[in-house]
């Protein structure tokens, strides 16, 4: 097998394979002998049809299923030959006289390769790791959220306050035309349901009141002829009500399924579970640095071929997760720059894997599969339905193996500690907002 490779860009590459006649009419040969003791040709007994009338009948299908094999075969085998890392899978040429025996086949595969990564020091990265831990007050305030999941609502005669519920009925003008109206509307007050300022204007109504109020809708309103526009609304307040909150004890507990050890057992379990949130938020804020300064520090020229393949996969998710069926909806700009992103994180961390070697350690495979069981109400069960599945596993291998490299890189770079509370590390959003 003779092989030759041109580059046509700086990823491209175009090689050329010629592969010898005795590379594949031996095996068209084997193959029409073993058919002409099993084929049923008319006029002949079974086992006695003439190796010639074999090869005029299925002559040319043979040599087609012999080419397409030998063809993939000989492209893998080219490929590791030349040291070329594919970044995906070739088109591929043939010349016209394939199917003619004592030709032997002559092709070209046009693809891309892998970008060579030469990687900046990794003790110049600098990496903060998170310190936190849960405390008790952090399980209290964890507790008054599930209490809110089990409030209850009674009628009080006072007027709303922020967090109360009220029954309205509405309608809306806009430029004099009603455009909108429901009756028996509950809000909650508070929760950001209504336009902006209107709830704070039902805040001070009572049971009875009729509101002439106006707030604007937003710009990227779902209904496009109201984007920006000035609302008048007419509000009639129906009733309020107030929540009720149960009483922090064996009850509430048991309300979420703790049966045996009441409030004392209800605490224990919600630290179990905050405590899996700080080492699973730990980590994700040590990756997140990881692969900033990965890229921040070392260039990746990206595959086209890999490019296009990302985008069409995040279209097709975003399709399914919206339901839509019309790809024209959403352009490949819509996902260019997390899908670059997200792909050249992957080349960086998989040719540090490449290079340095790193093998997917079982016991991590252990430890990530226990994490993710540990989420649901019966983790062995989990456990043993992940075990069953190739693909589930492949995934876990997959996050083990992310992790494994993670920790290669941070064991290399400069790290420095950082103390955070629970809710800093875990919410970091609500606790920007706040600040």
């Amino acid at each position: 097998m003779h092989v030759t490779v041109e580059a046509t860009s700086d990823l491209g590459r175009k090689m050329t394979v010629e592969v010898p006649a005795d590379r594949i009419d031996p095996e068209v040969e084997k193959r029409l002998e073993s058919m002409r003791k099993r084929v049923k040709i008319h006029g002949f007994r079974p086992g006695k049809v003439p190796f010639k009338v074999v090869k005029q009948r299925f002559g040319s299908q043979v040599q087609r299923e012999v080419v397409n094999e030998v063809l993939i075969a000989t492209y893998q085998e080219a490929v590791t030959q030349e040291n070329l890392r594919a970044a995906g899978g070739p088109h591929i040429d043939i010349e016209a006289n394939v199917l003619e025996a004592g030709k032997g086949l002559t092709y070209t595969a046009t693809f891309e390769i892998l970008p060579e990564i030469i990687f900046a020091p990794f003790d110049s990265m600098e990496i903060t790791a998170p310190v936190a831990e849960v405390s008790e007050l952090d399980i209290d305030n964890m507790i008054e959220k599930l209490r809110s999941q089990r409030k209850t609502w009674e009628k009080v005669s006072r007027s709303a306050e922020t967090g109360d519920r009220v029954v309205i009925d509405f309608e809306s003008r806009v430029d004099d035309e009603v455009v909108d109206s429901g009756k028996g509307i509950s809000v909650e007050l508070g929760s950001g349901r209504l336009l902006a300022n209107l709830e704070d204007q039902l805040i001070g109504t009572s049971e009875g009141d009729i509101k002439n109020l106006q707030a604007t809708y937003p710009e990227n309103y779902s209904q496009k002829t109201l984007a920006g526009k000035m609302g008048m609304f007419t509000v009639h307040v129906k009733e309020t009500l107030a929540a009720v909150l149960p009483d922090v004890d064996d009850e509430l507990a048991n309300s979420f399924g703790i049966t045996t050890g009441g409030l004392q057992q209800f605490r224990q379990e919600i630290r179990k579970t905050m405590e899996r949130e700080v080492v699973q938020k730990t980590k994700d804020y040590i990756k997140g640095q990881i692969t900033s300064s990965l890229l921040a520090l070392n260039q990746v020229e990206l595959p086209e071929i890999m490019v296009r393949e990302e985008f069409s996969r995040a279209r097709q998710q975003m399709m399914k997760m919206l339901g839509q069926s019309d790809e024209s909806k959403f352009p490949d700009k819509l996902f260019d720059e997390e899908v670059r992103k997200r792909l050249a994180i992957s080349i960086l961390l998989n040719e540090i894997i490449r290079t340095q070697e790193i093998e997917l350690d079982p016991a991590i495979v252990e430890e990530v599969l226990e994490r993710v069981a540990a989420n649901y109400e019966d983790p062995e069960s989990i456990i043993r339905h992940y075990r069953s599945s190739e693909q589930h596993m492949a995934r876990i291998n997959a996050l083990a193996l992310e992790e494994q490299v993670i920790k290669w890189v941070l064991n290399k770079a400069a790290v420095s500690e950082k103390h955070m509370s629970y809710n800093e590390l875990v919410f970091p959003d609500l606790s920007e907002t706040k600040s």
